[in-house]
C-alpha cells in the first residue's frame, strides 16, 4: 500500500540453528548477503555479551569523545554540573534500557564525570572537596542530582519486568 519495498541489496540474513548451505541457498534465492552475529542493529549489537566490557567500549568511547570536545577550565562547576546532568548521563541510556550495565562500566563512566566536574581551570586535574556520591544523591537530599547510573540502569530493566507482568508492554 506505501509502495516501500525491500532491498535486498542492503539487506542481510543470519541463519540460526541453519546449516551454512541452507543460508547460502535463501542468500542467493533472496539476492541478499549472509551475515552472521554479534552485529550492530539499530545501534545495539545483537548476539553480543552484554556482560564483557568490549559490548560496552562505544557506550564509553561516546563520553570521552563528548568530553573532548568541550574546553572544561572555561566552564564554572555549575556549567559543567549542567552538561554532566543534560548530556553525559542521557549518552548511556539506550543501552541502559536493554542491558545491565557492568560495574566497570559505571566505574568508568562515573569516574569520567568526576574528573570532568573536578578538572581546574589550568586543565590539571583537581582535589574532590567532597564524595562523588554526594554529589549523585538527589537534591531533596543535600546532593546536586547528578544520578547514579547503576541505579538508573536498575529501574530501566524493573521497568520491562513490570510491563511485562501487566501485559502492557508497548512492542
Amino acid at each position: 500500500m506505501t509502495g516501500l519495498k525491500i532491498n535486498y541489496n542492503k539487506s542481510v540474513l543470519i541463519g540460526v540453528n541453519c546449516s551454512n548451505e541452507e543460508v547460502e541457498l535463501a542468500c542467493k534465492m533472496l539476492g541478499c548477503k549472509n551475515g552472521s552475529l554479534p552485529m550492530n542493529y539499530l545501534g545495539i549489537p545483537l548476539g553480543a555479551n552484554p556482560r564483557r566490557i568490549e559490548t560496552w567500549k562505544p557506550v564509553i568511547r561516546k563520553v570521552e569523545d563528548r568530553l573532548k570536545g568541550w574546553k572544561s577550565r572555561y566552564l564554572s562547576k555549575a556549567e559543567k554540573l549542567v552538561l554532566i546532568k543534560a548530556v553525559l548521563n542521557n549518552l548511556p541510556m539506550y543501552y541502559l534500557n536493554l542491558f545491565k550495565m557492568p560495574k566497570a562500566v559505571a566505574t568508568k563512566i562515573t569516574s569520567l564525570q568526576s574528573r570532568f566536574f573536578w578538572e581546574k581551570s589550568d586543565g590539571m586535574k583537581g582535589m574532590a572537596i567532597v564524595s562523588w556520591s554526594l554529589i549523585q544523591k538527589p537534591k531533596s537530599h543535600g546532593g546536586l542530582g547528578v544520578g547514579d547510573l547503576v541505579l538508573t540502569n536498575a529501574a530501566l530493566l524493573f521497568k520491562w519486568w513490570w510491563y511485562f507482568d501487566k501485559k502492557e508492554c508497548p512492542l
